[in-house]
C-alpha cells in the first residue's frame, strides 16, 4: 500500500509540474508575442524618423546647392558686367568689341536660366526653349586661328604668302 501511495503522490507531482510548464510556456509565448509586437512598433518608429530625417537633409542639401548656384551667378553677372562697362567706356575698336559685348552677355544669361531651372524644376523645358531662342540671334565672330583655314578661289592659303 506505501508502494501505491508513493506512486500517487509522485503521479500528482509529475502532473502538476506538467501543468506549470505548461502554464510557464504558454506566458512565455504571449510575452515573446507581446515584446515582438513592441519590438516592430519601435522599429517602426524608427524608420520613420529616419525617412523624416533624410527628407530634411535632403531639403538643406537642396536649399544649400541653390544658395551656392545663386552665388555663382551673382558673381558671374557681377565680373560680366564690370567687363562689359569697360568695354563700352574703352569703345576704340567698335565692331570688335560689340562682338566681345555680345559674348560677355551669355554668363549671365546661361547662368540665371540654369538656376531657375534649379531653383523651379517644373519650368525647366519652357527656360531651355527661350535660352536657345535668345542664343540664335548671337552671331559670334570669326576667330583670328579660322582665318587660316578657309581657302581662297585659288586654293592657296594666306599663311602660305606669308612664308614664301
Amino acid at each position: 500500500f506505501c508502494n501505491l501511495g508513493a506512486t500517487t503522490l509522485l503521479a500528482i507531482a509529475v502532473a502538476w509540474l506538467f501543468v506549470q510548464t505548461q502554464v510557464i510556456t504558454y506566458k512565455v509565448s504571449v510575452e515573446q508575442k507581446r515584446l515582438n509586437n513592441l519590438l516592430t512598433q519601435i522599429q517602426d518608429s524608427q524608420q520613420a524618423q529616419l525617412d523624416d530625417l533624410s527628407e530634411q537633409v535632403q531639403e538643406d542639401h537642396d536649399l544649400t546647392v541653390q544658395h551656392m548656384a545663386l552665388t555663382f551667378v551673382v558673381l558671374a553677372c557681377l565680373i560680366s558686367a564690370w567687363h562689359i562697362v569697360m568695354h563700352l567706356k574703352n569703345l576704340h575698336q567698335a565692331p570688335v568689341q560689340r562682338k566681345i559685348v555680345a559674348i560677355l552677355w551669355m554668363p549671365p544669361v546661361y547662368g540665371v536660366t540654369s538656376w531657375l531651372s534649379l531653383a523651379f524644376p517644373v519650368m525647366e523645358g519652357y527656360l531651355a526653349i527661350g535660352l536657345l531662342r535668345g542664343l540664335s540671334h548671337l552671331h559670334l565672330p570669326q576667330l583670328p586661328h579660322q582665318r587660316f583655314r578657309t581657302r581662297r578661289p585659288g586654293g592657296s592659303c594666306p599663311c602660305f604668302g606669308q612664308i614664301r
